[in-house]
């Protein structure tokens, strides 16, 4: 189409939404330079001088670009690349298909930009003085707090990153999910911001079309519909803004069976006192608190880890970092090997690459396995089921080459292979991440050669069926007589095993059983055998970490659950689960993180009630009391017989100062739950003085109510 030139000034401040620094290359200043163009905020186009270039690339052409242009840095090694859009084949032709892809980008930019694309040995780059991109001039305009730049922001967005290049290969597809949600959520901030603006210039017009785009972006976002009422009724009436949020009533009753939150009733019932009253004399102030990440030119941390994750849900990935593990490790207690029998699986790592290379990086990988479900490290050789072989390399800069294969040792059959490259010394949370992938992978061959899982037999779907709607502690007693009798009738029936294992699970993380250590043992043990027979059982992995939470091993908890995401990227409970797990370590801010993006992605989950709940809890323990109450409210909505809930909800109302409202919600939970107890969110979390913000609020309710 056009020819891209910019001054030498402008393009330094346009090399990337991450610059490498002061020894990055830089034009001359007495020259202008020409540069390729990337949009990846909607269909992927590339153009460059001449006109667009992008048309007559193959997909994976165009993903190999997009993935370098959105990647800080703009560099990538090999094996990334091909592991990203090959991964389904063998190693070798991986890379051949990544060197031929090479070949045809560099002939389609020889004429055009030729020094686009850097082919080193081992890494492949953009040159970064050559291109801009859209997301580049994203994050510099909605930095700025001024109508134009914002509408420039707006402007860029096409549709959502990457719309028409979806590509079947499951690290791309991660990754390309989480950059989705990433750059999603950075538009609805900024459109919140701008219609922010425009509502104060009184901008009308535009002010109600920004609102629109807004609320078709994010529907279920209760600020964002905040805002919109707002506008409204500013510019249209009252009674125009009450229609618009019956119908959001409406909605969220359709879709998730759940009402408003506090505040956007109180908001209605200010509308409703305001009709009548001229448009331009209404004075309704909206919601103004914008994520302040989602505005500076500083990614979300979250977004930030996802595209080094190589396993499980990427926007949700983010929150189960490896570190976790090495806390849990080094602080919380873990569960004796004794009480544990031996273990289905086995391993044995072994060096390939050098006496003493890559030392400490298998220690590391042996530390992870040792926290993954029914796994053991073998002593020795001979008797490991399964061998992996590490081979590790000095690379180019301060970085390290890793190959790796997975190997059964009874047949010698390679089961997984991978090649990566890593800072050196190799940092923790990427021997988690390979762990897990690992195991994954294990899984998906052992499910193969036992075959598909049997259904559910329909004598035992009343066991499930019990806790349907809500979990209360005759309901989980009645399914675990079910499934008690149906272990009774037939020792061996492993999905009487999976179902006895779950509804103990809940007895133990709700602090019902009255034998917690042997019911913890006998959990396990049924996990173990039915793990054994279905590989890859989602709930079996989901029930392992409740049992492990129970048990304050948050570690192996968290390795379980890292597992379960690897299997179902998508599961609610487990993300759910990991929130709580990181509001227990005292990761505060992360488990906020999680909690709002299970419900997010999952708002019609059955576990959206836990999710809602973790949020508030989280909010309540940072000291946002209103955003804590707003979660709860939405938590007991959901599932009205979540005693938790109004707990929480209850010491949210005090510590915001609304006294009366909370004492009459605590006299209703005690008159709902007459047996509801605090010792059990003590004897969970890792500092008991975390709970103080909880503590306190309910301290206030309970001294006015002797």
């Amino acid at each position: 189409m056009s020819i891209f030139a910019v001054q030498d000034d402008e393009t330094a401040g346009r090399q990337s939404t991450d610059p490498s620094g002061p020894d990055s290359p830089r034009p001359d200043a007495s020259h202008t330079v020409v540069v390729a163009r990337l949009d990846l905020l909607g269909p992927f186009r590339v153009m460059a001088a001449g006109g667009a270039v992008g048309d007559g690339l193959g997909r994976k052409a165009q993903a190999l670009l997009a993935y370098l242009a959105a990647t800080p840095g703009h560099r990538a090694s090999r094996e990334r690349l091909a592991s990203l859009l090959w991964g389904e084949r063998f190693d070798e032709q991986a890379r051949q298909s990544l060197r031929q892809t090479l070949m045809a980008l560099r002939r389609s930019f020889h004429d055009i930009v030729p020094n686009l694309l850097v082919v080193e040995r081992m890494d492949v780059a953009l040159g970064t003085a050559l291109f801009v991109t859209d997301l580049a001039e994203f994050d510099r305009a909605a930095a700025d707090a001024d109508i134009a730049r914002l509408r420039q922001a707006a402007g860029l967005w096409r549709g959502s990153f990457l719309a028409d290049l979806d590509i079947p290969s499951p690290d791309y597809e991660d990754w390309l999910r989480g950059e989705r949600e990433a750059w999603r959520l950075r538009m609805v901030a900024v459109l919140m911001r701008l219609a922010h603006l425009l509502l104060e210039a009184g901008e009308g017009g535009e002010a109600r079309l920004t609102v629109n785009r807004l609320v078709e972006l994010d529907p279920l976002n209760e600020a964002a519909r905040q805002l919109e009422l707002a506008v409204i009724a500013r510019f249209s009436g009252a009674a125009a803004a009450l229609q618009s949020y019956q119908a959001f009533v409406a909605m969220l009753n359709r879709e998730l069976g759940v009402a408003p939150a506090a505040e956007t009733r109180a908001l209605a019932e200010r509308l409703e006192q305001a009709v009548g009253v001229a448009a331009t004399d209404l004075d309704l102030v909206p919601p103004a608190v914008v994520p302040a990440a989602l505005l500076a030119g500083r990614k979300p941390r979250w977004r930030r880890v996802l595209p080094v994750l190589t396993v499980g849900l990427a926007v949700l990935a983010a929150g189960i970092g490896g570190w976790w593990w090495q806390a849990a490790r080094e602080t919380l207690p873990t569960v004796a090997a004794a009480a544990i029998r031996p273990s289905v699986l086995s391993f044995h790592i072994a060096n390939t690459g050098g006496e003493d290379t890559g030392s400490a990086f298998r220690e590391d990988l042996k530390t992870r396995i040792a926290l993954l479900p029914v796994t053991s490290l073998a002593a020795d050789r001979a008797v490991a089921a399964y061998v992996i072989e590490t081979a590790v390399q000095a690379a180019s800069g301060n970085r390290q080459a890793v190959n790796l294969r997975l190997i059964d040792s009874a047949s010698g059959q390679t089961l997984w292979a991978d090649s990566l490259t890593m800072p050196q010394p190799a940092d923790s949370r990427i021997a988690a991440e390979i762990a897990t992938k690992l195991y994954a992978e294990l899984l998906v061959v052992l499910q193969h050669r036992r075959g598909p899982p049997p259904p559910v037999p329909p004598a035992l779907q009343a066991g499930w069926d019990a806790t349907a709607g809500s979990i209360t502690r005759e309901k989980v007693t009645q399914g675990r007589r079910i499934f008690q009798a149906a272990l009774d009738a037939a020792p061996d029936d492993t999905a009487a095993q999976l179902g006895l294992a779950h509804y103990i699970a809940l007895d133990l993380v709700n602090r019902w059983s009255q034998q917690r250590e042997a019911d913890a043992i006998l959990a396990i043990d049924y996990l173990e055998r039915v793990i054994h027979q279905m590989p890859r059982n989602s709930t079996a992995y989901l029930t392992l970490g409740m049992v492990y939470k129970a048990r304050r091993d948050y570690g192996r908890a968290l390795a379980a659950w890292q597992v379960e995401l690897a299997i179902d990227p998508r599961d609610a409970s487990a993300h759910a689960q990991v929130a709580h797990v990181n509001l227990l370590m005292g990761n505060i801010p992360e488990g906020i993180e999680r909690a709002e993006m299970a419900i997010r992605l999952h708002p019609k989950s059955r576990a959206v009630d836990r999710a809602y709940f973790y949020a508030g809890m989280g909010y309540l323990l940072a000291g946002d009391y209103g955003q804590a109450e707003q979660r709860l409210a939405s938590a007991i909505a959901a599932n009205p017989v979540l005693p938790d809930g109004y707990a929480w909800r209850v010491a949210a109302l005090a510590q915001a100062g609304r006294q009366a409202e909370a004492e009459a919600l605590y006299a209703d939970m005690k008159r709902r739950f007459p047996w509801w107890n605090v010792d059990h969110h003590f004897t969970q979390a890792v500092d008991r003085s975390m709970m103080e913000r909880f503590t306190s609020g309910l301290g206030k309710v309970l001294q006015a109510s002797r």
